[in-house]
């Protein structure tokens, strides 16, 4: 929880305020509970930002939306990483609104929900390419590490997740072993 609870004022909008009952007078159209540090805020104008533990709008409001994810995960994962989208693209950024991923991708939910962990087997991120609507993914800083050429990616089991490419499946595992198998 970070100290903070969320709640609403006399104006229907959303503060965060302490264990005593106070807050420090900033209000928001919309917010986010914390996670992992963070909680995502929406101004008047629509945009979204990011406070930290202290209150700060440490990441201005720019971004049009921010991922969130079933009912617990908002925003950042424990890695600190966030998805947010701008302008009709979205963005890998870092817990300094740093954009990690140098072109826009569509960011595809692959997370371990209990513990609001965004990426798949604790350090790729699964995307998709807009513009050919191929899959790959990108490692915590925003480099691409499997190239969006794939049909689908999927999480197959804890440690492994399956690769489609044309007629061909490749099932790997964070260690890197893999194997091929042909479909018909």
């Amino acid at each position: 929880m970070d100290g903070y609870y969320l709640s609403r004022n006399e104006n229907d909008q959303y503060i965060y305020i302490d264990h005593n009952g106070h807050s420090n007078g900033q209000s928001w159209q919309d917010a986010r509970p914390f996670t992992y540090g963070y909680a995502a805020v929406q101004n008047e104008k629509g945009k979204w930002g990011f406070l930290n533990d202290r209150l700060d709008l440490i990441i201005p409001c720019q971004f049009d939306s921010v991922d969130w994810y079933y009912d617990k995960c908002y925003g950042f994962d424990k890695q600190h990483i966030a998805w947010v989208e701008m302008n009709g693209n979205q963005y890998m950024i870092d817990e300094y609104g740093n954009k990690l991923t140098s072109k826009p991708y569509q960011y595809i939910p692959s997370f371990n929900a209990a513990s609001c962990d965004l990426s798949l087997l604790g350090s790729l991120y699964i995307i998709l390419d807009p513009i050919t609507e191929k899959y790959g993914a990108v490692n915590s800083k925003g480099e691409l590490v499997l190239p969006t050429i794939y049909d689908s990616i999927s999480v197959i089991g804890e440690d492994q997740y399956g690769l489609k490419l044309n007629r061909y499946t490749f099932v790997a595992s964070s260690e890197g072993s893999s194997y091929i198998s042909i479909s018909e």
